[in-house]
């Protein structure tokens, strides 16, 4: 099952060994080391994974804190509160619009008669 061992395979050179020579190793991986190879690149990504994630919770902790919900609670009812007062702004700005439309019609108009008058 991938355990360390050891084997001598007779070689078919026509030379042979003599004391003291050093003999050639031909080292193969087991099934453990070919597994590990694999599984230690993967290990070490989800630890900086957990690592990251780790650091990510602690700051949503520290800006989620029960001051800053309440922060932004009282924040979010503000805004609703500003794009209300925009929006009837807007509505009183359209209408001023239009009453200065026809403010500038009737003047125009007074304008044009009193220029046909003085044609006359």
């Amino acid at each position: 099952m991938g355990g360390k061992s050891v084997a001598i395979v007779q070689g078919t050179s026509l030379q042979l060994a003599k004391d003291g020579d050093t003999l050639q190793v031909l080292k193969m991986p087991g099934m453990f080391d070919l597994v590990n190879d694999k599984i230690t690149p993967l290990q070490e990504k989800l630890e900086r994974i957990m690592t990251s994630t780790d650091t990510l919770l602690i700051g949503l902790n520290n800006v989620l804190n029960t001051e800053t919900q309440q922060h932004l609670k009282r924040s979010m009812a503000e805004l609703e509160v500003l794009i209300r007062q925009l929006k009837n702004s807007s509505i009183q700005f359209n209408q001023l619009l239009s009453e200065n439309k026809r403010i500038s019609i009737n003047l125009l108009k007074i304008w044009i008669n009193s220029r046909l008058i003085l044609q006359k």
